[in-house]
């Protein structure tokens, strides 16, 4: 009984091992999906950014038309290269910035469409590829999230390797701790009958000595220690086999 509480509370630890582990395991599939989206937003603000921040100074960056009163209000110079002397928290700053560079696209698109009727004009006749550009960027961002969802796959991947190999070690262990446990019920089936049949050879020789004029054949007996050479076997050998078993048993 003890053996079988001992592989029981194995079996139990092993199992709680597991969930741990599993547990565990799903907790670092969530901090690397957060760690991925945090890493694609830092790398889409930094495409979008339009200044910088060094020497505990923000910077400005980008190209300035001194006929926009906008970069007055945002930057506080039109000038390139100059410190930026903004006041607020950094969300106003980001809430400025975003403020201006869609300012500064917007005017960028319209140059364009007025580049684009130029030459039109121009030429004449025959329309102007315009969307090299737009599928360019197009092809960069998704060269950019296939590369994202590639790391995904590959972290999900090891993750499901480690799981499952997790899974084949304990299904080792689980036949492993079956196959003790059917040593240890056929030890006790060997054992049972064992006693039972020291029990009857027991009984036996209880109603023998039971017997009316038992006394006088005890000497005899005793001279002829061959009378019953094949119970004394049998005893030795059921007493050699228990040991035997009991002292390999794992």
């Amino acid at each position: 009984m003890r053996e079988r509480d001992l592989v029981e509370e194995e079996a139990v630890r092993l199992r709680n091992v597991v969930r741990r582990r599993r547990k565990e395991l799903r907790s670092r599939m969530a901090e690397v999906e957060r760690e991925e989206s945090e890493r694609k937003r830092m790398v889409n603000e930094r495409a979008n950014a339009r200044c910088k921040y060094e020497n505990d100074i923000v910077t400005d960056t980008a190209t300035r038309d001194a006929s926009s009163p906008l970069l007055y209000q945002v930057y506080g110079s039109p000038r390139s290269g100059t410190d930026l002397s903004l006041q607020g928290t950094y969300n106003q700053l980001l809430e400025r910035q975003f403020v201006a560079t869609e300012d500064a696209l917007n005017k960028a698109a319209e140059a364009k469409s007025i580049s684009q009727k130029l030459v039109k004009r121009l030429h004449g006749n025959g329309e102007v590829q315009t969307t090299t550009l737009h599928s360019g960027v197009q092809s960069q961002n998704l060269e950019r999230n296939v590369a994202g969802l590639k790391a995904s796959i590959n972290t999900l991947t090891s993750e499901v390797q480690c799981l499952n190999k997790l899974c084949l070690e304990w299904k080792e262990v689980e036949d492993s701790l079956r196959k003790k446990w059917k040593k240890i019920e056929e030890f006790d089936s060997r054992r049972s009958e064992l006693e039972s049949t020291y029990t009857a050879f027991l009984r036996a020789d209880i109603s023998v000595l039971a017997w009316p004029g038992v006394h006088i054949l005890l000497p005899s007996l005793s001279l002829a220690p061959a009378a019953f050479p094949s119970a004394a076997v049998r005893y030795q050998t059921a007493a050699q086999d228990l040991t035997l078993r009991e002292s390999i048993l794992p």
